[in-house]
C-alpha cells in the first residue's frame, strides 16, 4: 500500500540535502500512517511569497472543506549557505526540525486539537532523536500538557487538594546538531 505522504523537490535543490530529506522520508513513511494526504515540497528558493505577497520561509496550505490534501512548503536556497556558515550538520538540521515541526502541525489538524507551536517543537525533537538513535518514535497525538514547573504548581494550589499524580514534562532540549 502506498503512503499519503510524499516529499517533492522544487526548483533548484542541493543534492546532498535531496539525498539526506529522501532517506528522512522514507523513515517517516515507515513510523506513521496518514490518513489525509500530506505532500511537503522543498522549493530551492530563498523565501515563499504567500497569497497576499507576504514572504515567508514556511507555508501551509489545508482546506476547511473536509478532508482535503495537506501542503506544506518549505524554501530551502539557503542550504549552501548555511552549509558554509554553520556546518553541514547544522544546516540539515534545520531543515530536518522545520519538516518535523510541520508535520506534527498536521497530526494536529487531522485530529483537530490546538496547533501549538511549542508542542510541535518538542515533538519535532523526539523525532529527531528517533531518527538518528533508534529510540521509540513519538506518538503523533499526545494530549500530555506541557505546563511548566509554575504553571502546574499554580493549577494544583488552586484545586486545594493533593490528590493529583504528578508527572512533569520533559524540559525541551533544542538539537544543534544533526548527523546524518
Amino acid at each position: 500500500m502506498r503512503s499519503r505522504f510524499r516529499l517533492k523537490f522544487v526548483g533548484d535543490v542541493d543534492l546532498d540535502l535531496r539525498r539526506e530529506m529522501i532517506r528522512f522520508a522514507r523513515w517517516i513513511r515507515e513510523n506513521y500512517l496518514f490518513e489525509i494526504p500530506l505532500e511537503i515540497r522543498l522549493y530551492g528558493l530563498h523565501e515563499l511569497k504567500d497569497t497576499d505577497g507576504t514572504c515567508w520561509d514556511i507555508l501551509r496550505w489545508q482546506s476547511t472543506l473536509g478532508r482535503q490534501p495537506v501542503y506544506i512548503e518549505i524554501a530551502v536556497g539557503d542550504y549552501p549557505t548555511n552549509v558554509t556558515s554553520d556546518g553541514r550538520d547544522q544546516a540539515l538540521t534545520w531543515v530536518a526540525d522545520n519538516i518535523a515541526h510541520q508535520l506534527k502541525h498536521y497530526f494536529q489538524m487531522v485530529n483537530d486539537a490546538p496547533t501549538r507551536c511549542g508542542h510541535a517543537s518538542r515533538w519535532a525533537d523526539k523525532l529527531l532523536d528517533a531518527f538518528l538513535s533508534g529510540a521509540p518514535t513519538p506518538k503523533p497525538m499526545s494530549y500530555t500538557s506541557f505546563m511548566t514547573i509554575e504553571e502546574w504548581d499554580k493549577f494544583i494550589s488552586s484545586k486545594g487538594n493533593s490528590s493529583y499524580i504528578v508527572e512533569p514534562a520533559p524540559a525541551r532540549v533544542r538539537k544543534n546538531r544533526l548527523t546524518l
